[in-house]
Formats: C-alpha cells, sequence, structure tokens
C-alpha cells in the first residue's frame, strides 16, 4: 500500500547537511549564482559547481544513493552532455507536481535560470574556469546523527537485498522502542546503504500484527504494501527520501509512542547487481514539552478499480467533505506503476475550486509527499476529490506488463491504487467529531467494498 506518513514539522525548513563550506539545502528557491550576461560563458568553478552543489550532491556523492556522483570538475565533465538533457527535460532534480493550492515548502525544482547556465556551459565545451578562482567545496555528508544526539536510538534487522529481480517491498518491525509515554518531535533516518534504498516510510503499530508477520516469515521482516493494522503516527507522515536532509520539527507537533507500540518501517528497496545488506537506523528525537497541535490524517480512495489492457485514460475518481474547519499542512499522492496524471481538488462551498496539487507525469519512483509553505484553509462543507488518470497501454514505458494485462486494485506494485492522504489540523474542539465523522466514512467504503466481492462482483 502506500508508503505514507507527514515528515515531522510539515511548516518547518529542513535541517542542512554538514557542509565544508556555506552550508546548502538542496531545495529549490533564489537561484544559487547570479544571472549570466547574454555574452558571458559560465564556469565550472564561478557557476556551475554552485548549482550541483545545492541541487545534485545530497544524492550524486559518493556512497550516495545516485548512481555516480557530481562533487567535482571531472565528474560533471563527463556527465555534461546528460546533466543539460535530464536538466532541461525536467527530470532531475526529481520533482513531480506542476502546480498546488499553495506553493510547497518541500520544492526542489531546478529554476529555470539555472538550467539555462548549465545548458550554455555544456554548449561553451564544459569549461573548468580560471585555476585561480577557487571552486566552492562540496558539501560533507559522512558523519553521525545530522540533528545531533537521539533521545532514542532503534535500529531494523539487518536485510540482505537479492543481486536481481524486481523491486523490494519490505516491512521490518522495531518492537517495543520505548519504555514510557513519549513525545516524538521528529525521527532521523540513517540508512547503511543508501544506494539500495529508494524511500522508507515509519509506521506505528499498537496491534501486534505486525510481529505475527514478522514471525511467520522465515527472513527478517515481511513483504507486502498493505498497510492493514499500521498507522500513521498521530497524522504525521514519517518518511526517508534519497538526499533530503532530516526536519527538526517544531516546537507544538509530535507524536506520542506508547509502551507496547511497535515501530514499523516499510522499504521500498532495489537490486544492485549483488547481494546488498542494508540496516536502517532511527534517531527519535523526545519532545521538550507535550504538543499543542495534533494533526490527523485523512484520505480519499477508491478500491473499484479495473483497468483494461490498452486502456490509455482509465478515469478513477473519490471523494470526501470535510464535516469541519480544517488548516491543509500536506498532501500525499498515491497510485503505482501505470498512474498517469493525478489531480486533487477542494471545491469549497459557496466558493472556488481549488487545485490541492496536479502531478500531469506521475512516477511511481518519485513518490512522496508534499508541504505547502503555509497551512490551506478548508472551511466545513468543502467537497475534496480526486481524479486520476491510468495508462494501461504499450506506450506507457512504465508499464509493468508486455504486453498490456489487465490491472484492478491490490497492494502489490503490478495491481493499482488511487489516494490521496492530507495532513490535516483541526481545532481540539472538532479534532473527535472529524475523526468519528472520517472512521465512519472509511467503515462504510470497506462495508461495500466487502458486500461487493461477496457478491461475485
Amino acid at each position: 500500500m502506500l508508503a505514507s506518513a507527514l515528515v515531522l514539522g510539515a511548516c518547518a525548513p529542513e535541517a542542512e547537511p554538514v557542509a565544508s563550506s556555506e552550508p546548502v539545502t538542496g531545495q529549490a528557491g533564489p537561484a544559487v549564482v547570479p544571472a549570466l550576461g547574454p555574452t558571458e560563458e559560465p564556469t565550472f568553478r564561478e557557476h556551475v559547481a554552485p548549482i550541483l552543489h545545492a541541487r545534485c550532491t545530497p544524492c550524486h556523492h559518493p556512497d550516495g544513493s545516485a548512481p555516480f556522483p557530481l562533487t567535482d570538475y571531472e565528474q560533471a565533465r563527463r556527465k555534461a552532455r546528460q546533466i543539460r538533457i535530464v536538466t532541461e527535460e525536467r527530470y532531475m532534480p526529481p520533482w513531480l507536481p506542476a502546480d498546488g493550492a499553495k506553493p510547497f515548502a518541500n520544492d526542489r525544482s531546478m529554476p529555470e535560470g539555472e538550467i539555462e547556465i548549465l545548458a550554455r556551459w555544456v554548449a561553451a565545451g564544459a569549461p573548468e574556469g580560471d585555476p585561480a578562482v577557487a571552486a566552492p567545496a562540496p558539501p560533507r555528508f559522512e558523519g553521525e546523527w545530522a540533528l545531533g544526539e537521539p533521545s532514542i536510538e532503534v535500529a531494523m534487522e539487518r536485510f540482505v537485498v537479492p543481486a536481481e529481480g524486481r523491486d523490494v517491498y519490505r516491512n521490518f518491525v522495531i518492537t517495543d522502542p520505548v519504555q514510557r509515554d513519549t513525545w516524538i518531535r521528529t525521527v532521523e533516518f540513517q540508512p547503511d546503504n543508501p544506494r539500495v534504498l529508494h524511500h522508507a516510510v515509519m509506521f506505528v503499530d499498537a496491534t501486534g500484527t505486525a510481529r505475527s508477520l514478522d514471525a511467520r516469515d522465515p527472513e527478517p521482516g515481511y513483504t507486502g504494501m498493505d498497510v492493514g493494522n499500521l498507522r500513521i503516527p498521530d497524522g504525521q507522515f514519517v518518511t526517508w527520501l534519497p538526499g533530503r536532509a532530516p526536519s527538526p520539527g517544531v516546537d507544538d507537533i509530535a507524536f506520542l509512542l506508547r509502551p507496547g507500540t511497535d515501530i514499523v518501517l516499510q522499504l521500498h528497496l532495489r537490486p544492485y547487481g549483488r547481494p546488498e545488506p542494508i540496516r536502517v537506523r532511527l534517531g527519535l528525537h523526545e519532545a521538550e514539552e507535550p504538543p499543542r497541535r495534533f494533526p490527523m490524517t485523512i484520505r480519499m480512495w477508491t478500491r473499484d478499480i479495473d483497468i483494461p489492457a490498452g486502456e490509455p485514460d482509465y478515469l478513477v475518481e473519490a471523494g470526501y467533505t470535510l464535516p469541519v474547519d480544517v488548516e491543509v499542512l500536506g498532501v500525499y499522492p498515491h497510485a503505482h506503476y501505470v498512474g498517469h496524471d493525478l489531480q486533487g481538488f477542494a471545491q469549497e462551498p459557496g466558493g472556488e475550486r481549488l487545485r490541492l496539487i496536479h502531478i500531469p507525469d506521475w512516477d511511481f519512483n518519485w513518490q512522496e509527499e508534499y508541504f505547502y509553505a503555509e497551512p490551506l484553509h478548508l472551511p466545513k462543507g468543502t467537497e475534496l476529490s480526486i481524479h486520476y488518470l491510468y495508462d494501461n497501454s504499450a506506450d506507457n514505458p512504465r508499464n509493468p506488463f508486455s504486453p498490456p494485462r489487465r490491472i484492478v486494485h491490490g497492494f502489490e506494485s503490478s495491481d493499482e491504487m488511487g489516494e490521496l492522504l492530507l495532513s490535516v489540523l483541526p481545532s481540539e474542539r472538532d479534532r473527535p467529531l472529524l475523526w468519528d465523522h472520517f472512521e465512519r466514512f472509511a467503515f462504510m467504503i470497506d462495508l461495500a467494498n466487502v458486500e461487493k466481492h461477496a457478491a461475485g462482483e
């Protein structure tokens, strides 16, 4: 199922990697180099290195998750043409949304001016520049915890990713990590082999179900994407993505871990040509005081997905009407490989229709959560909806089947799903009302699905 959870401190800027010069964030924003004159020739030392260090080296560094480093001139020169192509096509840095109801705080897209500088540098023959001009030093990524020593450190059991085959989706249980009620402000992930880890999501389980599933599997963890009884910790998405620095969290938001509750890490792992071991540590940072704001997660989804082979524009729709006012912190869209054009909307009562998010070219391999730079207020009665198109044709290069075959709803990556999760903040008065309303809504959807299958539909 959806690898989802909201990174703690959705409204806060991300922490920055430890750097030997000025720190860089790897996020989009103001250009990292001044604009060039129309006849000025860009060089690596003065113009290109700052762009690469800010946008690319968080993944493209030795032992990083990317397949090659881009930390010095020779590395960049050898990949110059490829750099121009992937940035002009906006394939890199990976950023899927075209727009949203508000700007996204974690926008990694590269500004047009920087894309132009890279293209002009390649066209000029990728010059290094004046040796007397010192190139900025790349960020350093070695070391221990970026956020400092955590209050609690836990780790999953080591797992060996097979050398070949399809991507691996596996859940690893960390049993009973706390001995008392503990408010967690933020979480830092430390994978020891990031090149095989595509992304990670943290869930919690107070039912013991994950322990049972783990015990039945002879290898560490258990397979599958169906989260079942797993829960997003107090409505907060807690995830890891390559190159993204950990969030320090915010003062008044935290989630509660109780004794007897397990942490479950859902990992998307990729074979790398040889057996590769991986172990992920978690640094849990305890809040100094109990939180004052309590996010919740609501979602729109459907299990009525049955896509004929060859269908290029299969439509999936679902919705939910808000029973109370909320502030939306972030959104997390989810589909699998034949998802194509994903849109989420909010129709305010008697008002305008807002597009919460639009991803015109969905890529399952780059799914993540998206946080608004400022919370989005939605009043009671707002109709939330999704409008997802799926391309199950042979023209879809991401189609897992060749030739195409029928694809239905399911929790394996070769099945399909259609979901949009929202991390929202209701008032404390309205929180139990929203919780009860949404639980009833979810129950009715599940009941309708059971009755449909019982009828043999």
